[in-house]
């Protein structure tokens, strides 16, 4: 059986769960295709609900049988000031993929300029049919906060 392990958030020595409070999350996912956006677009926002990512729609075909899993993995240059927390979150058929919202780029010095980040998330018990997921994005608290180049892959059975 091969394990499929959740809540990876690659950011330089940025712990984004704490292994007391990590819930492992595994699953055996047939996985044969795999569909890719990529984005050269600048995208800024200052809005603190969750707006869309320009240029993140996948629209996927999920193979028959049982409900199965998709894997999506998500990486951008992101930039955010001092005082904003930007957060990422994968939606399929409008609902949270898990492990949820999460941190993306945290305010520092450093994050005046975009750094690149890549998160992964896995959405459970899709069904067989056509899906659309989407990528959303939101500040912490109304500051400026930017994605750019930006892949976005999505792993599913056909």
């Amino acid at each position: 059986m091969r394990l499929t392990f959740i809540a990876l958030a690659i950011a330089a020595g940025l712990s984004v769960i704490q292994p007391a409070q990590a819930e492992m999350v595994k699953d055996a996912c047939r996985l044969n295709h795999a569909a890719v956006v990529t984005s050269t677009l600048i995208s800024n926002t200052t809005e603190t609900f969750f707006v869309d990512v320009p240029e993140s729609g996948v629209r996927i075909v999920q193979g028959p049988g049982q409900p199965d899993c998709v894997v999506v993995s998500f990486s951008a240059a992101a930039a955010s000031p001092q005082t904003q927390v930007l957060m990422v979150r994968a939606l399929l058929d409008g609902v949270d993929c898990e492990p949820g919202a999460m941190l993306f780029a945290r305010g520092d010095a450093s994050l005046l300029v975009p750094v690149v980040r890549t998160v992964n998330f896995i959405c459970t018990g899709v069904t067989p049919g056509i899906h659309r997921l989407k990528l959303q994005y939101r500040s912490s608290n109304g500051g400026m906060v930017s994605l750019h180049h930006r892949t976005l892959t999505v792993h599913h059975f056909r």
